[in-house]
């Protein structure tokens, strides 16, 4: 009879990523589990290969090839676990789980030796049990992948703008987001920072900047997509659903927006400077690419579950791989070198960059030193985060001034956050929080952001104190490009929870600026939402 192969060293190797990949499921693609499933089975062979070569005995190799799968693999995982039970919560844990994931291999090596004729009935037992952990998280993944193929075909692009009526004149378009960048007047309320030099010192450029601006949605997901296509999303939760907690359609609007279908059908190329962050860390239409190295989200998450990432920082290895902080501080300012470099040759432009600053972790100092994890703790995170966007500042500055030396012509310019800053009370409770249960004082330090314009040969006639990111696009393909897409009403929405993204609730009330009347706020707002419901 011939004897069966031991497939478990496999099974245990796929398991841990197929078990983070589902908990992730409701924000991950499925071509995003290829690579780090592909490069676990191959430490798996590997691991195998080299036990069966030690021990001269395929069996015994593959069960020490599992036990250490499983230590390397698994080590995150028991540290969380750990995190949340005393004493282990407030000791290193590296110390620990290094030394004992060592212990085990060796246990296990001990007990293969021993084993003798009980080999084979305990292969066969890791073999049932190591198929039974991969077959587990599997109806999770079907029914997300199964759920994306039945949702109704997104409504094709419109065509409703005609070609630009003076195309002999394209300037570079340079849309930059700053992640999370307050309003100056959040930053002076809730971070005594008086932000008003950098203001000025962008209007004397000639900026405009509109100083009572609020973001659209209170998420760069949602944000993103409908300042990227010009439009709000109510049709997302008609479409999906409003207890739907699939947040890949959002992405899919932002990889390809209409804002880059009409640009390029003018003969622009998009540029695409993006961050770790997956939708915009690489785009699949963009002639350029740059992403200061970061790698797919999806692979560098499982990579961090392993014992090689702990050991790597606990250690010093593997440079910035190993070290978020690190990684984050040589990111932006190659983002930022990168902006002033944008190739003369080869354009129009549209010039896309997403920088996770002054998004925390907050690791720049105001001179822009390296900030580390105790030096961040040391200074409290909300001196942290305006020594952040101080030097943020500095550096935008620069950036601006080389991009207008350095155009042939004058550039379109705009430079947004998406969101500001989250309340502390989300921060302690991310996926139980409520929106709905925020005050007032809450949504305006999540919504109030930084929305400041170049528009050359008088462009920003059009502009006003509270314009919004939705309009954004609007107005300059208007001005510049001849269309008459009009802008539509600045409105704010939330939603219910990070489980519900569509469950969109209006809190464009709630912003209304302090000094103003309840009774003004409110009738204002009133119509407002009769010119949204006329526009749509």
């Amino acid at each position: 009879m011939r004897r069966p192969l031991p497939w478990h060293p496999f099974c245990f190797a796929l398991a841990p990523i197929l078990f983070l990949f589902a908990e992730n499921a409701h924000e991950l693609l499925l071509q995003e589990l290829l690579l780090p499933a592909l490069a676990s089975v191959t430490l798996g062979v590997v691991a195998w290969a080299l036990a069966a070569a030690l021990l001269k005995d395929v069996v015994r190799g593959a069960m020490v090839a599992t036990a250490t799968l499983f230590a390397i693999l698994s080590y995150q995982h028991v540290s969380l676990f750990l995190n949340h039970h005393p004493p282990f919560s407030v000791l290193d844990r590296t110390a620990i789980l290094a030394p004992a994931a060592v212990v085990l291999i060796l246990l296990v090596l001990v007990a293969v030796a021993r084993a003798g004729s009980r080999a084979p009935a305990l292969m066969r037992f890791l073999n049932v049990f190591g198929l039974a952990l991969v077959v587990m998280p599997l109806p999770r993944i079907a029914y997300y992948t199964a759920k994306r193929a039945s949702y109704p075909a997104p409504q094709a692009a419109r065509a409703d703008a005609p070609a630009p009526a003076r195309l002999g004149w394209r300037p570079d378009v340079y849309y930059i987001i700053l992640d999370r960048y307050a309003s100056a007047a959040t930053l002076e309320r809730e971070f005594g920072f008086d932000n008003g030099g950098f203001l000025d010192e962008l209007e004397r450029r000639g900026f405009y900047v509109a100083r009572r601006s609020n973001a659209n949605y209170l998420k760069t997901s949602h944000s993103l997509a409908s300042s990227l296509n010009m439009e709000y999303l109510d049709a997302l939760p008609r479409r999906l659903g409003s207890a739907s907690d699939d947040w890949t359609p959002l992405y899919r609007m932002i990889r390809d927006s209409r804002v880059r279908r009409l640009l390029s059908g003018w003969g622009y190329r998009l540029i695409n400077i993006g961050s770790w962050w997956d939708p915009t860390r690489s785009n699949p239409y963009a002639a350029i690419n740059r992403n200061g190295g970061a790698p797919p989200y999806f692979a560098m998450l499982c990579y961090r579950t392993t014992l090689f990432y702990a050991l790597g920082r606990g250690f010093g290895l593997f440079g910035d791989v190993v070290d978020p902080r690190r990684s984050q501080w040589v990111r932006t300012l190659d983002q930022l070198e990168q902006l002033g470099k944008i190739p003369r040759e080869g354009g129009p432009w549209f010039v896309f960059a997403h920088l996770l600053v002054p998004h925390p972790p907050y690791v720049f100092d105001p001179e822009g030193r390296f900030v580390t994890k105790r030096g961040e703790e040391i200074k409290g995170g909300r001196a942290a985060y305006v020594e952040q966007v101080a030097y943020l500042n500095g550096r935008v500055l620069r950036v601006v001034d080389r991009i207008l030396e350095s155009s042939a012509t004058p550039p379109i310019i705009v430079i947004q956050s998406d969101e500001g800053p989250y309340p502390e009370r989300y921060q302690y409770a991310i996926m139980r929080f409520r929106w709905k249960d925020a005050t007032p004082r809450e949504l305006r330090l999540k919504m109030g952001i930084l929305n400041a314009f170049y528009l050359p040969g008088g462009g920003g006639d059009r502009l006003y104190p509270s314009v919004s990111p939705v309009n954004t696009f609007r107005l300059i393909f208007d001005r510049y490009f001849g269309t008459s897409l009009g802008p539509l009403p600045d409105l704010s929405f939330a939603f219910e929870s990070e489980r519900r993204p569509y469950s969109f609730f209006d809190i464009t009330a709630a912003l209304a600026p302090i000094e103003e009347s309840h009774a003004g706020s409110s009738a204002a707002q009133a119509a407002s939402r009769r010119r949204t419901a006329g526009a749509q």
